[in-house]
């Protein structure tokens, strides 16, 4: 018993350490703070579209910041969000633009 106890606790100490928080989210990068959201993208070259789900709303930017970087772009422009239920909780679906402006 005191062997589970051990991993369990090591378990939640390592996906914490692992750059993610259950309770606070993702923890953000420099490089993931030097992704912007943007409205006219006239100056800015498509790269492609991503879908993603979170849990909670305030997760979408840096959702939406490690998309962009692992696509290579800079920017991003949200499409559209919606709201669905799953097991009584709430998960946020988004589609993103992502693009290079810079």
């Amino acid at each position: 018993m005191k062997r589970m106890f051990c991993l369990l606790v090591i378990l939640m100490l390592v996906g914490c350490a692992g750059g993610f928080n259950p309770i606070t989210g993702p923890q953000e990068t420099p490089e993931m703070a030097s992704v912007e959201p943007v409205t006219d993208t006239s100056n800015c070259k498509y790269i492609k579209t991503v879908y993603f789900e979170v849990s909670q709303p305030a997760w979408i930017h840096s959702y939406a910041a490690k998309n962009v970087i692992a696509a290579g772009g800079d920017s991003y422009k949200i499409l559209n969000t919606t709201n669905d239920m799953a097991m009584g909780m709430k998960i946020y679906g988004t589609n993103i633009a992502i693009y290079k402006c810079k």
